[in-house]
């Protein structure tokens, strides 16, 4: 029985160790926002919205969201939304903990937003 817990346990570190998902807390125009991204399998992003996790790229939002880019050299993580008015990128600096929001029209404003880990 001491040596099942100890497999157990074994299994859930390693498990863990493999396993790496990052949930961030933004501070945001409009309060916090939180993102949960899988640093393993970077195109996996949700952001949590009213209580449950909406994925940035799903089948269904191949009109909203054009391509998810992950940069390991740059530890970048750039969202690319393919709106005909409001054209932005949304980048994740893994290595700073910045969220950035470049938009594509000159008269918006990008925007920074620091995050930290939950």
């Amino acid at each position: 029985m001491k040596y099942f817990l100890l497999v157990i346990i074994l299994f859930l570190i390693a498990f863990n160790a493999i396993a790496k998902v990052e949930v961030w807390l933004c501070n945001s125009k409009h309060g916090i926002d939180v993102f949960k991204i899988d640093i393993i399998e970077p195109h996996n992003i949700s952001q949590r919205i009213n209580r449950s996790w909406k994925k940035f790229l799903t089948s269904e939002q191949k009109t909203e969201v054009a391509d998810v880019i992950y940069e390991p050299q740059n530890q970048l993580i750039k969202i690319i939304y393919n709106f005909e008015i409001d054209k932005k990128e949304i980048i994740f600096n893994l290595e700073s903990r910045e969220l950035i929001i470049k938009y594509k029209d000159k008269n918006k404003l990008n925007s920074k937003w620091s995050c930290e880990l939950k």
